[in-house]
């Protein structure tokens, strides 16, 4: 959810020094702090050579390059109408997509919600970095290495059946975020379902903008020459 809203303060200055500029904290309209986790710019070349070249579309909103971008660190709590991404807290569930975008928007200029652009920046850099994070996938622990747990909100032990088996976010282990340290975001892996923006289908063809043009319009969205189950080439 990248945003443009900066306070310094003393929360952001010992969250960026313990993270090397990793992390930082940014506040909405209401004042409230997420912690985000700083991506910097790309270019899909570097990532493979057979994506293209250029910077990767995540770091281009409506043409216009980005240094970086801003990801929610923690899946999002919702407080006061607004979604905020602090650590150790129950993630909001059972939220429909409108729900979920205006909890998002409604934290001011340059929040949204997170979009498929992004969604594919940070799936690149794992690839890049030959790692694939783990997360939550078995009631409070991990079913790939069952040993990775989380804290439960029901305090109920790993791998009980029973019971609400979320885990507290940012409880898990490095493994559980996106570049194996603790700086890293948190949770990409299990735990509960995500929304995520910029793309829709209509007949099983792919609609979204050209890059991470996070307010442009869901009408104006470009209908891709590219379908689910086709390898036609997108030639729009």
């Amino acid at each position: 959810m990248p945003i443009t809203i900066s306070i310094p303060d003393n929360l952001r200055q010992s969250v960026e020094a313990a993270s090397g500029g990793r992390n930082t904290v940014i506040y909405d309209v209401k004042g409230y702090p997420s912690i985000m986790c700083v991506i910097p710019k790309f270019n899909l070349q570097d990532i493979d050579p057979s994506l293209g070249t250029g910077v990767h579309p995540a770091f281009l909103v409506n043409g216009v390059e980005k240094p970086e971008i801003f990801i929610g660190k923690f899946q999002s709590t919702v407080h006061d109408g607004v979604a905020l991404s602090l650590p150790n807290q129950s993630p909001t569930v059972s939220i429909n997509f409108d729900t979920a975008k205006s909890r998002a928007t409604d934290k001011g200029t340059g929040w949204h919600l997170t979009n498929v652009f992004e969604w594919s920046a940070i799936t690149m850099f794992c690839m890049k970095n030959n790692f694939q994070p783990r997360g939550n996938t078995q009631n409070g622990r991990s079913h790939e290495a069952q040993f990775e747990t989380g804290r439960r909100i029901d305090n109920k032990p790993p791998g009980d059946s029973s019971g609400t088996p979320r885990t507290l976010v940012g409880s898990g282990p490095m493994s559980w975020y996106h570049n194996n340290t603790p700086f890293g975001i948190a949770d990409l892996v299990g735990n509960v379902w995500e929304w995520t923006d910029l793309f829709k289908t209509n007949n099983g063809q792919i609609l979204c903008p050209s890059d991470n043009h996070f307010t442009l319009p869901e009408e104006n969205w470009t209908a891709r020459n590219i379908y689910f189950n086709s390898t036609a080439p997108d030639n729009t």
